[in-house]
């Protein structure tokens, strides 16, 4: 009968251990996609602010050369009213001349038309003129109607550039929390699930009367200075962090161990004699290696932050390898 049951116990612990792998990889899934998502999302706001210069750029560009044709317009309305003006004198001129010679009848024709001549040479001149200056009026106009055309098209271009990303980051920020929050679920569930193994372990595990003995508070610190929260169990504590932040050595001793933990993270032990050790294990960036000596306080590592995510760091006390609640020692002491 007690074989049985041990056969039934290892099957179910078999089974959580599974769940827990298959949770820590979806979890690990889901964190690979929110960081593609922020960093999608910086991306795209740095994009948008390139475009929005450009765009501004266009505008006052544009605005510019409305207000340099507009004045453009108004020189060439006024050449051509000279050149009217000028023709229709140019016109009576003429008219006046025809006149006089049907009426002349004495000999000073020679000399009036020398006059008339002269008078109309000057008019041709000044229309040629006129002409020549309208002319050169109408080509600046139209260039600038060209430039003012094509600059037209890149402002609607840039506007709709700038609608595009907009939207885009829109969507994926949407997703972005939407997947933020499942993550967090997925993480909830994990710390549910390895609470649920640590039960099993712990009632197919015999009872052990080793214990570390009282510190001096001179000897022991937390291994955080800056935290949200924190949360005991029967073993070690967990610290909820939302920034990067310092994690010290909690006493001095030689690093026993400094690296990857299978999926839980990254983890740092620390052997200060006696049997004792202690370990912290989370999304860390490790500053030591395994033999180095650390004194209290010195910095192992630091925490990984993410935008509008809380995370976790994991700290144990353990005597002859044995977990320790960590927690009580650290009131006991009041430490914490």
């Amino acid at each position: 009968m007690k074989l049985i049951f041990c056969i039934i116990f290892s099957f179910g612990l078999f089974g959580a251990t599974k769940n827990l792998e298959s949770l820590k990889d979806e979890l690990n899934k889901k964190s690979l996609k929110v960081t593609k998502l922020a960093a999608s999302i910086k991306s795209l706001d740095k994009s948008i602010g390139k475009n929005n210069k450009k765009y501004i750029s266009k505008s006052e560009e544009l605005k510019r050369l409305e207000e340099l044709t507009q004045d453009l317009k108004l020189g060439l309305d006024r050449s051509a009213d000279q050149v009217a003006r000028d023709y229709e004198l140019t016109n009576k001129i003429f008219r006046q001349y025809l006149l006089d010679r049907i009426d002349e009848k004495d000999d000073n024709k020679i000399l009036k038309d020398k006059i008339y001549i002269k008078t109309l040479s000057y008019q041709l001149e000044e229309l040629n003129n006129a002409e020549y200056k309208s002319k050169k009026l109408l080509s600046k106009v139209n260039d600038l109607s060209n430039k003012l055309t094509e600059i037209k098209k890149d402002e609607q271009t840039l506007y709709d550039i700038i609608v595009t990303l907009e939207n885009d980051k829109k969507t994926k920020s949407e997703e972005y929390i939407n997947q933020l929050e499942t993550k967090n679920t997925i993480r909830e569930r994990l710390e549910k699930a390895m609470a649920q193994v640590q039960v099993r372990k712990k009632k197919n595990r015999k009872k052990v009367k080793y214990k570390i003995t009282k510190f001096h508070k001179n000897d022991l610190r937390l291994p955080l200075e800056s935290f949200k929260s924190f949360k005991g169990g029967a073993k070690g504590v967990t610290f909820t962090f939302d920034r990067v932040t310092p994690v010290m050595a909690s006493s001095s001793g030689h690093v026993a161990y400094s690296g990857e933990l299978a999926s839980y993270g990254k983890i740092i032990m620390i052997d200060h004699g006696n049997d004792i050790r202690s370990l912290v294990l989370g999304d860390i960036k490790i500053n030591v290696k395994k033999g180095d000596f650390v004194n209290k306080g010195q910095v192992l590592a630091y925490t990984i932050s993410e935008p509008g995510l809380n995370k976790n760091l994991y700290y144990e006390l353990r005597k002859k390898n044995i977990a320790q609640n960590t927690l009580k020692i650290l009131k006991d002491n009041k430490i914490l």
